[in-house]
């Protein structure tokens, strides 16, 4: 009760916000953990604070949606937003890449991990990503799409020739499956 009443009188207080969350945490209270710990970010935000400190609190906040709070849509936008602090974040790649298993994350999943591994140069990454994208679209042109960056990626970036025929006979392959 102290520790609300300082926040009362200084809102973003850094060692009261910091106290909260360990008693939240402890205590089970996820939805009030959340809380102190949105309001701890923007604290450190406005700041200025250390990047790792900023991760750090985005990370938990991902964490805390994708687990005991059970929303994993707004669980992945974090991801998202830790790995645009921190493109290499261990933890949140697993997250992404695990919610290509979701077929309501998928397509969320793609759009954070398509531009890292293509800005990263994860070319292996990417080509395994476009694949899983023509191999589970229901789309055909959507498909006919997907394996044809498969074959570009391993054509141009790879110089996998052999590879990028075999995702070329699959483009054809969608393109004909096409009624149209």
């Amino acid at each position: 009760a102290a520790h609300l009443e300082i926040l009362d009188h200084l809102p973003e207080d850094g060692e009261t916000l910091t106290e909260l969350s360990r008693l939240y945490r402890e205590g089970g209270r996820h939805a009030d953990l959340l809380d102190v710990l949105e309001r701890r970010l923007a604290a450190a935000d406005d700041a200025g604070a250390a990047l790792a400190e900023r991760v750090a609190l985005e990370a938990e906040i991902a964490a805390l949606l994708a687990g005991p709070l059970a929303r994993p849509a707004e669980a992945l936008d974090r991801w998202a937003r830790v790995l645009g602090r921190q493109g290499d974040h261990a933890q949140a790649l697993r997250a992404v890449e695990t919610a290509l298993d979701d077929r309501d994350l998928r397509a969320r999943a793609v759009e954070i991990l398509r531009p890292l591994y293509d800005a990263t140069g994860q070319d292996d990454k990417l080509a395994a990503l476009l694949a899983r994208v023509a191999t589970s679209a229901d789309d055909v042109r959507e498909r006919f799409t997907a394996w044809a960056d498969v074959a570009m990626v391993r054509e141009r970036r790879q110089g996998d020739l052999a590879g990028a025929l075999d995702a070329r006979v699959a483009a054809l392959e969608a393109a004909v499956a096409e009624p149209e």
